[in-house]
Order: structure tokens, then C-alpha cells, then sequence
């Protein structure tokens, strides 16, 4: 009767959190964490570590207890403030709601669980030691059924309940001097997974699930690398009445998937998808009376579920720079959305991203090598690679202008078509002025008439009668006017060209980037020597490249990272981290700039809000680091808005710690002295001290980032000889808080 009671108090607890309303996808907006943060969250490492003390040891030594936990909890920790984890949101609940109904006899276990959602392309779900499963939108966009969920689910309640975590970490300590030994862990890890798949099905037959959807589960595991769906791209969808491509660029044939069920699975920690499937096909012949839920949840909630999760994913490929994978997704959502305002954001920024990528010759790094094409999803990478520079810069334009005039009053896709004119403005390759007033096939037509003009009239001449030149006419591939099939991107902004507005827009942009990138040319020929006469006498005059007028910024979650001989040493990482607020609070309190913070202890006090505060900027931080110095437009354009409004700022500072130990000792020079005796003791009382003293570095990184156009505003990055001691780094941020806060020069 008790566990009845918690049970019913349970599912009234989780009915709540379900009463979202439904999101509109015309305007959807990316999933953010609700409700009360958990204490997953706010709790601090050392707290989780303390908590756990001496509670799942099995036969681990004290020891070895101390390095499971710790390096459990880090992890972990890691993950859940990545800024990709959240709580409470549609899809963490949906899945807790599945969980329950396999856990319907079991209420006692459903309450050691927690169920999070990771914003992550990967399909993937995983079980930790301290009951939290967690579920990627990679895995939710895949799926067929709730029930394929259900299993899933299943399979990682049983690593948790076996405590498969711990087996493998002990097994790892007694085996580690052994040979051999990454076959036998991944032995012993296939032995977890085929456990694991048998007691899954045990629950997934009890609640009910039809057995017809498990071995499409593993189909969905096995082909989970491809798009969620599989449909042909028509050469039409690009090449239309505005924009003729020619036939050339399109792929003549298909490109089959490659995945096998019987793959080698011998250094793998997984089986392969064909054992698996024979374990469970067998497995099953030991139930009867098979359930025929499919979705016990309605299929329509599971569809919207999955819709969520699809949407979720084109922000992913986007951060990630995966643009072609994005226009392929976007491609598949947009025939069931046509309207949806977000798909639109979506491929404006992915084709910004193409474009600068391109512009970069770093396109190859935004899909998949030519090796790895296969299905459908190829012919739109196929396509993407075989454009140069002036066809993408004329795509991107075409299709961002087309999307602005559906949307004019719309603030990112406005941004977006400045930063793209910024982009192909300060590129040599374009060249507005080639572009006509005419589309490609009124040009051809217009060619054809001359053409056969031409060509009347020189059928009055003999063949005796035609001159060299005459006959070199005939065999020019260009034809009259200049008209050329090849440049067909030269046609396809016809209309853009008779844009005044636009065109005055273009002009201003292209003026104001060619005199920016005229003076960092000039720059760069200065000889080295004039170069540090002209820093030296922009210091002596007060000019600091730093100089940005800060006088408000966020501070956001700054990190110290202490590594010793043996990896980070966590200890005095939050030593010196400590020591690290104090120096950011007392010298912004000093030069009088108004300073706030988002971090862990921000958790605490603000609880969701902060956090899905800190998760946006993690965000933007992301972003910036897979564009590697292309300047991003954020893709949380309307979140980052409400967060300057919220601080009055739209400075966002990060800034990084790390220190390690390496006195850069010269084996060679030692050794010399050892050969020139007479040198030897000043290698032993002068050389080798003095570089034991000097061993210590502590990088220090400081980032302004923008959170209204997404640009790095300034950049600082410092090598300190010294500990990360409290007044090394006040006279170090001193110093550089104190540059930012001044005034820039003309």
C-alpha cells in the first residue's frame, strides 16, 4: 500500500511538469530547463564526492573508491554545466513519463532517477552511477515510437540497477598490468550490454510494449549517423525560375549507406548491432502474451516530441558548423513547415556560415569528405562542394534576400544579410558589377536572337568569302555580349540588381570593408621594425588596442585549472579560483566598472533563470570556437537580447586560467657542460635553478565577446612565469581590466 501511495504522489508530481503549452513551430524558440533547478546542479563536486563517500564501493579499496568518485562526479559535473544539459523541458519530461510507465512496479526505483535532456546531435542516451540518464535530441529525432524509447530507457536502467559503472572501473584496476587488456574490457563491457539488453527487455515486457518495435530499435542504433530521414533532393529545389544552375553540378548518381550489422567488433566496447539483434530475437522466445502498445503516451504527443527534437537539431549544426547537414535538415522540415519562421533564421545562418567558411577556404570543414557520402542527405553535399566561390556568395545572397523579403521587419535576418554583404565585400573573388540586370534565361534568349541574326547573315557569305576572324567567331564557346552558360551565377541576382535600396546598402558596406581591409594591408607590409616604432609610440601617446570604453560587463563562470604530475589537481584549481574572484570583484570595484557574475553560485541564489542565462552564453562561447576566427552571428540572437536588457551590458567576459609546470631544461646544454668541464657549475648553481624557478606558467586568457552582433570585441592572451597567486593575477587583470576601460583613440 505504501509504495501504491508514493507511486500516485509520484505520477501527480510528474503530470505538472507536462502542462507545458504546446510550441508553436511557425515560431519556435530552442528548448530552455524549467521548473526548480535540482540539486544535480547547485551542489558543488567536493559536495557530491563527501555525499557519496563509502555508499557504492563494491570491492573497490578506499583508494581506489576516492579516484572512482572523483573522477565520476568531474565528469559529470562537466557535463551537466556544458550549457548543453537541461531540465524540466518538454522532452526530459516526456522521457521521464516513459520511464514510469516501465517502472509502474518498481516506484521505489523511478525515485533514484533523474532524466535530462543533452542538445546534442549525437544519438546517444547514457546511465550514470548516481542515477541520472541522460537523453540526446540526436537520439528523440531518430526514433519511429515511444516504444523504441522505452527500450532504450530500459537497457540504461539496467546499467544502473547492475551497477555496471563500478564493475567496469574495478575491472580496469585489476587488469591493468595485464596484456591484452583492452580486449578483455571490451569482452567484459560486451558482457554488460548484452546483460543489459536482456533485463531491458524483462521491463519493457511487463509494461506492456509491442515486441515488434525492439529490433527496430537496433536499426535505429545502427543507422542513427545518417539525417533523420531519408528523401530525395530534386535538382529543383536550387535551380529555379530566379536561379538557373546548370545540370553539371548535381550528382548523377546515388550513394548507398554502408552501414553493416556484422561489423568487427573486436576492439569495440559494444557488440555489433547483428549479435545484439540474434541476443534479443532469442531472448525473446522466453515471453509470451506480448503487449501491442506503441505509444502508450498518444502517437501525435510522440510525433510533436520528436518534431522538438528535430528543430533542437539545425541550432546544433549550426553552433557546430556543420552547415551542410543543416540545409539537408532544414530541406526535410521545411516540406511539413513551409511557414516557420525559425527554419528561416536557420537557413539564413547556415548559408552566412557557408559563405564565410568559404570565404576562409575552410568549407571542408562544414560536411562530410566525398569517402563518406551516402543516401539522400550526399546529393546536397555533392552539390555544396562542387560550388565556388562566386556560386555559393551568389547562393547565399539569393536565398538570405528572398528570406528578408518574407520577413522584412525580421531582426536576424537582417543581421544576417549584413554580416553576409560584410563578408563578400571584403572578398576579391566578388565583384558586384558582373552581375546583370537580367536573369539567365532572358540573357540566353536575347543571345539566341543574335545568334541566329548572325548567323542568317552569314549564310550570304561563301565559304570561300569568310575571313580568320570569322571563322574564330564560330568556334568561341562565350557568345555575344559576353553572355557565358559557365558563370551562370553572374544571372541569378537579376532582381537583387535592380534593388536600389539594396544596392545603396552594398555600397556603404563595401566601402567601409575595403578601407578597413585596406589599412590591415598597409599594415602588414610595414617592416617589423616600423611596426613596433609605430606600438611603441601609440603606448607612449596612450593608445591601447585593448581600449574599448568597459565600464559594465558578465562575467561569466571563470575557470582555473591547476594541472600537476598527475593530471588537474582539483584542489588547488578551487584554491586559486577562489582567489581569482577576488582579484575580478576587488579590481572592478577599483576602476569603478559595474561587474556581474553568472556562474555556480549564481545557480544557487537565481536558481533556472541564471541557468539558462549561463547555457546561452556557454552557447555564443561555442559557437566562437567552432567558427575558429570567422565572426559568428549568434544564433541566440533573441535570448542574448533579453540578457542585455536584463544587465544593461552587452560586454560578456570569459577568461581562463591554466597553469602547469615545465622548467624547459636543455638535455643538450646540460650535457655540453658535462663535456666542457669548466662551464659545470654554472649549468648546476645558475642555468638549472634559475629555470626551476621559472618552471611555472599560467596562461591567462580574457575574451569580450558581443551579445548583440555575436563579434569578439577584445582579446588578450598572457604567458605569467609565476603561480596563479592572488597578486600575480591582480596586477595582471589590473592591467588588462584597466586597458578595456579606457576610451579608444582616433
Amino acid at each position: 500500500m505504501k509504495l501504491q501511495i508514493f507511486y500516485i504522489l509520484l505520477v501527480c508530481w510528474i503530470i505538472p511538469l507536462q502542462s507545458f503549452s504546446q510550441q508553436d513551430f511557425n515560431h519556435f524558440q530552442t528548448l530552455v530547463a524549467h521548473g526548480t533547478i535540482p540539486d544535480d546542479f547547485t551542489k558543488t563536486t567536493s559536495e557530491k564526492i563527501l555525499e557519496d563517500k563509502g555508499t557504492r564501493t563494491g570491492d573497490l579499496s578506499t583508494t581506489q573508491e576516492r579516484v572512482f568518485l572523483e573522477g565520476i562526479h568531474q565528469n559529470i559535473d562537466q557535463l551537466l554545466h556544458s550549457g548543453s544539459v537541461i531540465y524540466g523541458d518538454e522532452i526530459s519530461v516526456y522521457v521521464q513519463a516513459v520511464a514510469a510507465n516501465l517502472l509502474k512496479d518498481e516506484p521505489e526505483l523511478l525515485a533514484q532517477l533523474r532524466f535530462y535532456t543533452i542538445k546534442s546531435n549525437e544519438t546517444n542516451a547514457l546511465s550514470t552511477d548516481q542515477g541520472i540518464i541522460f537523453v540526446t535530441t540526436g537520439l528523440i529525432s531518430q526514433l519511429t515510437s515511444e516504444a523504441q524509447l522505452a527500450y532504450i530507457l530500459s537497457h540504461e536502467i539496467a546499467h544502473y540497477t547492475e551497477k555496471h559503472v563500478i564493475e567496469t572501473f574495478d575491472w580496469k584496476n585489476q587488469n591493468k598490468y595485464e596484456q591484452n587488456r583492452i580486449e578483455k574490457l571490451s569482452a567484459h563491457s560486451k558482457d554488460h550490454e548484452f546483460e543489459a539488453d536482456k533485463l531491458a527487455l524483462k521491463r519493457y515486457h511487463a509494461a506492456g510494449y509491442s515486441d515488434q518495435e525492439i529490433i527496430s530499435t537496433f536499426d535505429v542504433l545502427m543507422y542513427s549517423y545518417l539525417p533523420f530521414d531519408e528523401v530525395e533532393l530534386p535538382k529543383s529545389y536550387y535551380s529555379t525560375d530566379r536561379m538557373y544552375i546548370p545540370e553539371s553540378l548535381f550528382a548523377t548518381k546515388k550513394y548507398p549507406v554502408k552501414a553493416e550489422e556484422d561489423y568487427d567488433d573486436d576492439r569495440s566496447s559494444h557488440p555489433n548491432i547483428k549479435k545484439r539483434k540474434d541476443a534479443a530475437l532469442e531472448a525473446l522466445s522466453n515471453y509470451s502474451d506480448w503487449g501491442k502498445v506503441v505509444n502508450s503516451l498518444g502517437e501525435s504527443k510522440f510525433v510533436y516530441i520528436r518534431n522538438l527534437a528535430r528543430f533542437e537539431s539545425l541550432r546544433t549544426d549550426i553552433i557546430d558548423a556543420n552547415f551542410g547537414q543543416a540545409l539537408y535538415s532544414i530541406f526535410l522540415l521545411e516540406r511539413e513547415f513551409p511557414q516557420s519562421v525559425y527554419i528561416k533564421r536557420m537557413k539564413a545562418q547556415a548559408w552566412l556560415g557557408l559563405t564565410q567558411f568559404k570565404a576562409e577556404n575552410m568549407e571542408s570543414k562544414t560536411m562530410p569528405g566525398s569517402s563518406d557520402y551516402e543516401g539522400e542527405s550526399a546529393a546536397m553535399y555533392f552539390f555544396l562542394k562542387k560550388l565556388n566561390d562566386n556560386a555559393v556568395f551568389t547562393l547565399a545572397i539569393r536565398n538570405v534576400y528572398d528570406l528578408q523579403k518574407q520577413l522584412p521587419e525580421d531582426e536576424v535576418i537582417t543581421g544576417v544579410m549584413d554580416r553576409l554583404l560584410e563578408t563578400v565585400a571584403g572578398n576579391d573573388q566578388f565583384n558586384i558589377t558582373k552581375y546583370t540586370k537580367k536573369n539567365f534565361h532572358e540573357c540566353a534568349e536575347l543571345v539566341k536572337l543574335k545568334a541566329d541574326t548572325l548567323e542568317k547573315a552569314d549564310t550570304l557569305k561563301t565559304k570561300e568569302q569568310k575571313s580568320k576572324y570569322d571563322k574564330i567567331k564560330t568556334k568561341k564557346t562565350i557568345g555575344v555580349d559576353g553572355f557565358d552558360s559557365t558563370k551562370f551565377y553572374f544571372y541569378g541576382l537579376s532582381d537583387v540588381m535592380l534593388d536600389s535600396a539594396f544596392i545603396v546598402k552594398f555600397n556603404e558596406i563595401s566601402k567601409r570593408v575595403k578601407a578597413e581591409k585596406e589599412e590591415k594591408i598597409n599594415w602588414s607590409k610595414l617592416p617589423a621594425k616600423e611596426r613596433y616604432e609605430l606600438e611603441k609610440a601609440n603606448r607612449k601617446e596612450g593608445i591601447d588596442p585593448l581600449a574599448m570604453s568597459l565600464d559594465k560587463y558578465i562575467l561569466v563562470q571563470p575557470s582555473v585549472t591547476y594541472y600537476g604530475r598527475k593530471g588537474i589537481n582539483r584542489e588547488l584549481s578551487a584554491k586559486y579560483l577562489e582567489g581569482l574572484y577576488t582579484v575580478m570583484e576587488e579590481t572592478s570595484s577599483e576602476l569603478g566598472i559595474d561587474q556581474t557574475t553568472i556562474d555556480h553560485q549564481s545557480l544557487t541564489n537565481h536558481g533556472t533563470v541564471a541557468f539558462n542565462e549561463r547555457n546561452t552564453l556557454y552557447s555564443m562561447l561555442e559557437q566562437t570556437a567552432h567558427y575558429e576566427g570567422v565572426e559568428i552571428y549568434p544564433i541566440d540572437h533573441d535570448a542574448l537580447k533579453e540578457i542585455e536588457q536584463h544587465y544593461g551590458t552587452s560586454n560578456i567576459l570569459f577568461t581562463a586560467v591554466e597553469h602547469y609546470y615545465d622548467p624547459e631544461i636543455s638535455g643538450a646544454f646540460v650535457l655540453g657542460s658535462m663535456v666542457l668541464f669548466p662551464t659545470l657549475p654554472f649549468t648546476l648553481f645558475g642555468y638549472i635553478p634559475a629555470k626551476l624557478l621559472n618552471g611555472h606558467h599560467s596562461e591567462i586568457t580574457v575574451l569580450v565577446l558581443n551579445a548583440t552582433n555575436g563579434k569578439l570585441s577584445k582579446s588578450s592572451q598572457t604567458d605569467m612565469r609565476n603561480k596563479p597567486l592572488k597578486h600575480y593575477l591582480g596586477a595582471h587583470y589590473y592591467q588588462v581590466l584597466g586597458s578595456l576601460q579606457q576610451a579608444p583613440k582616433q
